[in-house]
């Protein structure tokens, strides 16, 4: 069975867990010494961490009791590996660790405002049997033409040159936009003129544009068939293996 989760990070770190196996007191030992608290229940079998090396997203996917692909297998690299892992309620969450919590939906207890279910896009949850698990996890290398060869192969070649062309124009659309603002705001302190409502109606009529471009940008990558493609390629792959079927 397989499991694809979307996580994302703002601290460079992604993990995985059941809350009904962490402590009574987790949230509060986070607070106090997080990376103590992870390593301590790692050793345990109680949670699965790791350091990504950068922010961003990041997508799992999970087998469990089954064999990976070989199409994905050929790209895994570093696997890591735990004896044991502990599942007790049968959900289990994959997420940014600054979302790991008793209750990751609502957050931890100090700030329960941030939790998953305001921010979705950064974890989520799936459902597999209780017991005890061996676990291997391996970070993915993809070669960058690969995910362009399977965009073409659905998308066309036309549209997904559109698609890079759309992009690069927003990047460099935001480049002068923000800098036609700074010079504005540096020109107004400087020497306020009647010249720069002029320039202040161009630099509005940028941002007016720009909004368009990222809201273009959004659309494309939010397309059904575009993220059925993506969601093919991990960034993490976890094989979970019930200790009772060993």
């Amino acid at each position: 069975m397989r499991h694809i989760v979307e996580t994302g990070t703002d601290v460079a770190q992604v993990c995985f867990f059941d809350p009904a196996t962490l402590p009574a007191d987790f949230d509060t030992q986070l607070s106090t010494n997080s990376l103590e608290t992870f390593q301590k229940l790692s050793k345990s079998g109680l949670f699965w961490w790791k350091e990504t090396g950068a922010d961003g997203a990041y997508l799992f996917h999970f087998y469990v009791n089954s064999e990976i692909p070989g199409p994905v297998k050929e790209h895994l690299e570093d696997p890591q590996k735990m004896d044991l892992f502990r599942v007790v309620s049968g959900t289990i969450w994959a997420c940014g660790v600054e979302y790991a919590a008793l209750n990751p939906a609502e957050g931890r207890e100090r700030r329960r405002k941030g939790g998953l279910a305001k921010n979705p896009h950064m974890g989520g949850n799936f459902e597999i049997p209780a017991g005890e698990y061996s676990l291997t996890a391996w970070r993915t290398e993809w070669p960058e033409e690969m995910l362009q060869e399977a965009l073409e192969k659905v998308l066309g070649k036309d549209r997904v040159k559109r698609d890079e062309r759309l992009g690069k124009m927003t990047g460099i659309f935001f480049f002068v936009t923000v800098i036609s603002t700074v010079a504005l705001l540096m020109f107004a302190v400087r020497r306020p003129t009647m010249k720069l409502l002029w320039a202040a109606a161009v630099v509005v009529c940028l941002w007016f544009v720009l909004v368009r471009f990222f809201k273009a940008c959004r659309k494309m990558e939010t397309s059904s068939p575009r993220r059925e493609i993506e969601r093919e390629f991990p960034s993490i792959v976890i094989q979970l293996i019930s200790k009772a079927k060993s």
